[in-house]
């Protein structure tokens, strides 16, 4: 976990900063571990109030550690637990590039800046959806996408659809493919990785677009961050069918 804690760190600014997200007021972090993105977040974004990093059991448990006021971690106080590419790059026409929107508050506290909006939440949410926050404004799935074959994604994909507000949006932290699938060398060889360990792989944009497009999310846009994870933003329409 603290491998992963280390990696999500490095990113959370970046892909938190890529798009504007300051339309959030309430955040769900599926699989989010040790919450570093939705740390990140709250730093960001001060009118965020709150951000839920739903994950199993025995992770919440151990990210408790990492997290808990006194425990020694990034966290101190104010966090708690409950038991339970270029601006505007659309999918199909290429990975995002470019610098960015900026990284709002990089470098600075962590979670200990989030003053009590940071809680997590126990669940397998493949099997325990019900106990899940309802009518979010953005559902955030960091390194989760790639451990799955597309009707898993699918899957994925149509809990946060649910789960969200009309006009609210998804963020997606993964590590961006060409639209060839020729580089960059980092994510081939992490697609690799996902073939050899998991039902996974890594995907272009244009991949991700068909996947979010079949879901029901429009306004797919993509950047690439220059760190460990690239951003994908979609949002669902504010009148569904």
């Amino acid at each position: 976990m603290s491998g992963m804690h280390s990696f999500a760190a490095l990113s959370a600014p970046a892909v938190v900063g890529a798009f504007d997200l300051s339309f959030a007021r309430r955040m769900l972090d599926l699989g989010g571990a040790t919450g570093a993105l939705a740390a990140a977040a709250c730093e960001a974004y001060p009118a965020l109030a709150e951000a839920v990093v739903v994950d199993l059991p025995h992770v919440v448990e151990l990210a408790q550690q990492h997290f808990a006021p006194g425990a020694g971690g990034a966290a101190g106080a104010g966090v708690g637990a409950e038991a339970g590419g270029d601006a505007g790059e659309k999918a199909g026409g290429g990975g995002g590039s470019g610098d960015g929107a900026g990284v709002p508050g990089e470098g600075s506290g962590g979670a200990s800046c989030c003053g009590g909006r940071l809680r997590w939440l126990a669940a397998d949410f493949f099997t325990e959806s019900d106990k899940l926050p309802q009518q979010v404004d953005l559902v955030v799935l960091s390194r989760i996408l790639h451990d799955w074959d597309a009707p898993r994604c699918a899957q994925l994909l149509a809990l946060a659809h649910g789960l969200l507000r009309p006009g609210g949006a998804v963020l997606l932290a993964e590590m961006l493919l060409q639209p060839d699938r020729l580089g960059p060398p980092a994510a081939l060889l992490q697609d690799l990785n996902m073939l050899c360990q998991t039902h996974g792989r890594e995907r272009s944009l244009a991949e991700y677009g068909e996947l979010l497009g079949s879901a029901g999310f429009v306004e797919v846009r993509g950047r690439v961050t220059g760190t460990y994870l690239d951003a994908v933003l979609a949002h669902k329409p504010e009148q569904c069918e």
